[in-house]
């Protein structure tokens, strides 16, 4: 059987300050102003995203 950890109540707000925070940067990128961003950048904070709210 494989031991899966349980989430305390600060994992939990960590996980959900991330995802606010990659939110964030996501309304950002998506900004006209901010369009010379590296795409780099725009990929990785929408994998964090999406490992965040798998």
């Amino acid at each position: 059987m494989i031991a899966v950890p349980a989430f305390t109540r600060d994992d939990i707000t960590v996980i959900e300050d991330a995802q606010r925070a990659v939110a964030d940067y996501l309304d950002a990128v998506s900004d006209p102003r901010f369009s010379g961003l590296p795409t780099q950048l725009e990929r990785l904070a929408r994998d964090m995203a999406l490992t965040f709210t798998e």
